[in-house]
């Protein structure tokens, strides 16, 4: 399955997003230049391999004295010491490459991928006398977000794919699979076996998630308004 043609638009980086190519890695004509940067946490500061321990065990004395419920001390202790891999290909898109989408050219087909659970316009824009709708769609365990057009009603533009389940395969990574089995392109970072990986392009990004050495979740941002 492929995605239709009409739909593959660069559109601008999403704004907002934490990396962005440094201005060394991004010579002349090097489209496809690679800039990592490993951060802990929530924050960008800077620890390239591990957090020391002692750190770890003055921020949790801290959440207590905070008198924080134990639940979000856990949660906030745990993103707290969870590497993130982030890094900058220009290179990437939703629809093409390595790590490209498999969806189908319709939108009545999109619709029967699976038992379908809701679906639900999130906004509407008018002009001219026509519509484009942000519609949002879930399956068990798959959300889409795609642009619907009045004035061709069976197409559509991905703005976003959100994976949770093993049940899909909508992409050459699958959830529930060992890091140590995932096909990447050569040159790229490595899955860590905790936190997330994200991978910035020009026209789109995308994030997934580790847990215990397994892909928990995919996340593929296609739009720059979603």
């Amino acid at each position: 399955m492929r995605q239709s043609p009409r739909g593959r638009q660069h559109r601008p980086a999403p704004p907002g997003v934490p990396i962005a190519p440094s201005a060394a890695g991004r010579t002349a004509g090097a489209a496809e230049t690679i800039a990592v940067s490993v951060t802990w946490g929530p924050s960008a500061h800077a620890c390239r391999r591990c957090v020391p321990a002692g750190i770890a065990r003055i921020l949790a004395l801290v959440l207590v004295l905070l008198g924080l419920p134990p639940g979000l001390q856990a949660g906030a202790a745990v993103a707290a010491t969870t590497p993130m891999v982030r890094f900058y290909d220009g290179s990437f898109e939703c629809y093409a490459g390595a790590l490209a989408l498999r969806l189908p050219d319709t939108y009545a087909q999109l619709l029967h991928l699976g038992k379908l659970r809701s679906t639900r316009d999130v906004r509407k824009q008018s002009e001219r006398g026509l519509a484009t709708t942000l519609r949002r769609i879930e399956f068990p365990g798959l959300r889409i977000l795609v642009y619907l057009f009045s004035g061709d009603p069976d197409h559509y533009q991905v703005a976003r794919v959100q994976i949770g389940s093993a049940d899909w395969q909508l992409s050459p990574l699958r959830v529930g699979t060992s890091i140590n089995r995932a096909s990447l392109t050569r040159g790229w970072p490595a899955l860590p076996r905790e936190g997330s990986w994200q991978i910035q392009g020009d026209s789109a990004h995308l994030l997934v998630r580790l847990v215990a050495g397994k892909i928990a979740a995919i996340d593929y941002f296609c739009d720059s308004g979603t």
